[in-house]
C-alpha cells in the first residue's frame, strides 16, 4: 500500500522551470516559476510582469535603458525569431531601450573564477 501511495505522489510531482531576474546595481532578485516548458513567451511575459510591477518604484522610475544578460539557451537565443519578436514588443510596450547581451559559448554563468 505504501508503494502505491509513493508512486501516485511521484506521478503528480512536476518539475518547475524558472526565470531569474537579478538587478546587479541593487542586488535585487526576482524569480518566476512555470510548471510547463520554459519558452521564450514565458521569459518575456515574466520580464513584462516584473517591469510592470516595479517601474514606478524608487530604483526603476528613471530607467530608460535595460541591459538583459542572457545565457543563449534554446528559448532565448539571439537567432530565435519568436524570442526576438517578443523582446521587440516588450521594448515597444515599455518604451525602454533594450540591449541583449549573451555569455560567450561554453562559459558557465554559475562558475565565478
Amino acid at each position: 500500500m505504501t508503494s502505491l501511495l509513493g508512486k501516485g505522489l511521484r506521478q503528480r510531482r512536476k518539475n518547475l522551470d524558472c526565470l531569474l531576474i537579478f538587478v546587479k546595481s541593487w542586488s535585487l532578485t526576482f524569480i518566476f516559476y512555470t510548471d510547463s516548458n520554459k519558452t521564450s513567451d514565458f521569459m518575456v511575459d515574466g520580464l513584462l510582469l516584473w517591469w510592470n510591477e516595479n517601474k514606478d518604484k524608487q530604483h526603476f522610475s528613471t530607467v530608460t535603458n535595460l541591459v538583459v544578460n542572457m545565457d543563449n539557451g534554446p528559448e532565448c537565443s539571439g537567432r530565435r525569431s519568436q524570442f526576438l519578436l517578443r523582446m521587440v514588443e516588450f521594448a515597444d510596450i515599455t518604451q525602454l531601450t533594450v540591449r541583449l547581451t549573451y555569455y560567450p559559448p561554453y562559459h558557465s554563468k554559475y562558475k565565478c573564477d
